[in-house]
């Protein structure tokens, strides 16, 4: 179960317009993408919509709502929160891949409802069980449009106690590569190249992918593509509409 939490993540785990700040500006406005599963020949449909945007002391903040379809046609879609932080239009953004505490929320939710439809637990019980989650750190990417390609990207690294089981997600070996153009069916963006490794782990073992990211001044992720250490494809997610 735990993977597949992970899997779900993994997914979500992308930022959500001109200016150089790679995030979304417009409440409501929503982002619909296609991701495709190399692996297990499946593809699906996931929505980012820019949920509320605030000021605060270090800068402005776009929260997103990402909705990713469940896989049982019975069940509700699986809602996953993020955030995006910029200021100016030249300075680096800082795109949350999954902030500490929105990772705490997810599971524990998953959890906690499962517990409870299966009646394993009373909301006593329930209430002393959220109490042993805790986080630390935040899964993140500084994007700065006026790096030089082979600028090195901050490592992060973001983890989740919950009573002595530990889950962690980590990103390490970022580089920027370069900028370049990218079109799909909801038009051509200009874009920063990012690549770096992803790394969870669980209970259940340690997953590694290797990503490449593209993001448009304006728009945030454009396109992501993750491969394995041998270089194939395992999962493509790629912009295909624009909605306000």
């Amino acid at each position: 179960m735990i993977r597949k939490l992970m899997a779900v993540l993994f997914v979500a785990a992308m930022p959500c317009i001109a200016s150089a700040q790679y995030a979304q500006t417009k409440v409501g406005q929503k982002l619909t993408y296609t991701v495709t599963d190399k692996a297990n020949n499946k593809t699906n449909t996931v929505n980012v919509i820019a949920d509320s945007i605030y000021t605060t002391a270090e800068g402005t903040i776009t929260r997103t709502k990402n909705v990713i379809p469940s896989e049982n046609p019975l069940a509700d879609d699986v809602v996953v929160y993020g955030a995006t932080m910029y200021t100016t239009a030249d300075a680096p953004t800082t795109v949350y891949l999954m902030r500490g505490e929105d990772f705490k929320a997810f599971i524990l939710g998953v959890m906690t409802e499962a517990m409870r439809q299966s009646g394993q637990a009373s909301e006593e019980q329930l209430k002393e069980a959220a109490e042993m989650f805790k986080s630390k750190g935040d899964l993140m990417l500084v994007l700065d449009p006026k790096a030089a390609p082979g600028t090195k990207i901050e490592s992060s690294r973001l983890r989740l106690d919950v009573g002595p089981q530990v889950m962690s997600m980590a990103v390490s070996n970022g580089v920027v590569d370069g900028f370049e153009d990218v079109t799909t069916d909801a038009g051509t963006f200009s874009c920063i190249k990012v690549s770096y490794q992803m790394r969870s782990n669980t209970p259940d073992g340690a997953q590694k992918e290797y990503v490449t990211d593209w993001y448009a001044p304006g728009i945030g992720q454009v396109k992501e593509v993750k491969t394995n250490k041998k270089g194939e494809v395992l999962t493509e997610q790629v912009l295909t509409a624009i909605s306000e």
